[in-house]
């Protein structure tokens, strides 16, 4: 690493955070890696390829005056506030796996007292096992974004009301509730400030590369702006619209996936692949490849076999969708 830099927000909302985001992904120079540390009020922030209308609670967000923002990056949804401490890691692709640059966020905890490590898909959990933090991850021309939330203070009832969590999530943990599976540092650390959270992440984050941060300024506002208007518009947050006509749902090792089909004249008119997979590539690829086919299992399964050949690093995916045409066809 040649050197290291820090960029705080200045952003009103979760569309400039975004936007500004995405401007120093774009504007990202090898051997150098970025920590962008944002906050914005209450909003629910969905993966590239999540249904809002499944995710969400419309009703609660318009009472809270809660925004709704959907990222590029792939995961599940997650509620945010205030109490809330968002981190971008932007590092030359392929330099840092998410579980190292999560080491310089538990040392940051582990300075404030609170232990905390890395498990599930992308998580940062307490020893009891409940998620502090998820993360995600993207590439684009040389250079990865890895970024995490952290519940420091975050309103709880406004977190369990704004979010439908699928049943499929909750009873893989054998849990009745949001509420249960996640936790405010506040909890077991009631002194903890965002302020201080942000204060030692900035240190650990030196510490790390042993070598001081230049702090810079937000990057150009004209291009923020104009990415801010891309981030609310209804085109990107709520995309094309589909009236389903059946639905298939399983959760896999790699995501919670749905699969859902209008079937005309005994073929697949369109299709939606949703999920929280923190790949954001397939969804694409498996709707290409189901559109127009016969509606039986040997065409469907065929389509998806094809892909598994074409693209072994989603071997996995594509075959496990295989068994999900199986099962319901």
């Amino acid at each position: 690493m040649e050197k290291i830099q820090l960029v705080e927000s200045t952003g009103k909302n979760i569309a400039e955070n975004l936007a500004a985001e995405e401007v120093l992904w774009e504007r990202h120079e090898s051997g150098c890696g970025t920590l962008f540390l944002w906050s914005n009020p209450s909003a629910v922030v969905i993966g590239r390829n999540q249904n809002p209308w499944k995710e969400c609670n419309f009703t609660a967000m318009r009472e809270y005056g809660t925004s709704l923002a959907r990222r590029k990056t792939g995961g599940g949804a997650v509620y945010q506030d205030a109490g809330n401490l968002n981190f971008s890691f932007i590092m030359d692709e392929g330099q840092y796996e998410p579980e190292q640059l999560c080491g310089i966020v538990t040392e940051a905890l582990a300075d404030l007292g609170v232990r905390a490590g890395f498990g599930g898909r992308n998580d940062l959990l307490l020893p009891d096992g409940r998620k502090i933090s998820g993360l995600a991850s993207s590439d684009r021309e040389g250079a990865s974004l890895i970024h995490g939330t952290l519940m420091i203070d975050v309103d709880p009832g406004k977190l369990e009301n704004c979010l439908r969590v699928p049943a499929e999530k909750l009873s893989m943990r054998g849990i009745d509730s949001v509420r249960m599976r996640v936790a405010n540092l506040k909890e077991v650390s009631p002194d903890i400030t965002v302020q201080a959270v942000r204060a030692s992440l900035r240190n650990a984050w030196e510490r790390a590369f042993d070598m001081k941060a230049a702090a810079l300024r937000m990057p150009d506002e004209g291009r923020i702006g104009k990415l801010a208007q891309f981030y609310r518009s209804d085109a990107w947050t709520y995309g094309k619209k589909m009236a389903f006509d059946l639905c298939w749902k399983k959760k896999f090792r790699w995501g919670l996936v749905c699969l859902n089909f209008q079937i005309d004249h005994g073929r697949v008119a369109s299709v939606q692949a949703e999920s929280d997979s923190l790949d954001t590539i397939w969804p694409d690829r498996v709707e290409r490849v189901l559109s127009g086919k016969l509606f039986l299992c040997g065409p469907l399964e065929a389509g998806l076999s094809a892909l598994a050949g074409n693209d072994p690093e989603r071997a996995e995916i594509y075959e496990d969708l295989c068994g999900l045409v199986r099962e319901n066809l």
